[in-house]
């Protein structure tokens, strides 16, 4: 499930908007402000999984949403 979650995100946002935005918009410690994802898009993707398994919640989604913005955060920042 987390690995189709993750891939269809990556259809859904580019990877620049994945390595650029939360899930909801709040930063972590002392971290600059990022841009929240798109909700509707979100709420899209989640619906989406959740017909492919169904016995996947929520937020199993939404944390594996989360999982690839700061995978794609984490290799953009080694990119550089």
């Amino acid at each position: 499930m987390s690995i189709f979650a993750q891939e269809l995100a990556v259809l859904v946002f580019t990877k620049e908007t994945m390595r650029e935005s939360t899930l909801t918009g709040k930063s972590s410690k002392g971290a600059p402000l990022k841009r929240q994802l798109d909700v509707e898009k979100v709420h899209a993707i989640t619906d989406a999984v959740m017909e492919e398994f169904p016995n996947t919640s929520a937020s199993d989604v939404r944390n594996a949403i989360r999982r690839k913005c700061n995978n794609e955060q984490f290799t953009g920042e080694k990119n550089y």
